[in-house]
């Protein structure tokens, strides 16, 4: 596994290229917003082609076509669409 890099909002790109937690080291996946359900603090969201649910309590004034970080179900940090592109041509 890579050593992590720094991105605004403590998401990480490790040196091999792939998104990832600080704390955990574990890979995070990068997906977009499509529909939010404020009441539940769920959203869905598609990553690598497929949507599902993911807990967005964590992050505030989150919207629709925001990029997210994913781990383990969760929303972990609001990602620059630009940082997903650097880190993915690594």
């Amino acid at each position: 596994m890579g050593e992590v890099a720094a991105l605004p909002g403590g998401a990480g790109v490790r040196s091999d290229g792939e998104a990832g937690c600080h704390v955990c080291g574990d890979v995070g996946v990068p997906g977009i917003v499509r529909a939010l359900d404020s009441t539940a603090a769920m959203a869905t969201v598609e990553m690598e082609g497929e949507t599902c649910a993911v807990a967005v309590d964590l992050l505030d004034d989150l919207k629709v076509g925001d990029v997210v970080l994913v781990h383990a179900g969760v929303a972990i940090a609001r990602i620059d669409p630009g940082d997903v592109q650097a880190s993915c041509s690594r």
